[in-house]
């Protein structure tokens, strides 16, 4: 690590709640959240060149859920996704964080996605999962009886 490097971070440890408190003051003088709301609205128009109106409005035609699993639960940073196709840049949707995470790691390759069907539905998980939550709903009837 470089001297300055060093200094620097030897600086904030020992005035990190200075730092912190002018950061915050800061914050709340210059109005963060309306540079957040500007930030939002500049990266959506520059990266799939939406307006934020384009997005609220796909999200109303999404029912405020996600396009493929259908939460409402956007997880990650809070807001659901831009799925988009990297070759051509076409919006195709909104999506929770998992669902973009694992398109990712797909690679939004649907032959691969295909394939992964295909796996799953091989060891018929479905019939146990389906058997459980019976057992689970005839547990819960017979706890509230008692």
């Amino acid at each position: 690590m470089s001297d300055r490097r060093a200094y620097t971070k030897e600086y904030y440890q020992l005035n990190k709640d200075r730092i912190l408190s002018y950061q915050r003051d800061y914050n709340r003088k210059t109005g963060y959240a309306s540079i957040k709301k500007y930030l939002r609205k500049y990266r959506l128009k520059q990266k799939y060149g939406l307006s934020l109106e384009e997005y609220d409005t796909m999200l109303l035609e999404q029912n405020g859920c996600c396009a493929i699993c259908g939460t409402d639960t956007p997880g990650g940073n809070g807001r659901f996704h831009v799925d988009h196709c990297h070759s051509s840049n076409r919006v195709r949707g909104l999506l929770c964080a998992r669902c973009n995470i694992g398109l990712g790691f797909f690679r939004d390759n649907t032959i691969v996605l295909a394939r992964a069907i295909e796996y799953l539905a091989s060891f018929d998980e479905q019939e146990e999962f389906d058997d459980e939550e019976e057992e689970n709903k005839q547990y819960n009837l017979t706890t509230q009886t008692l």
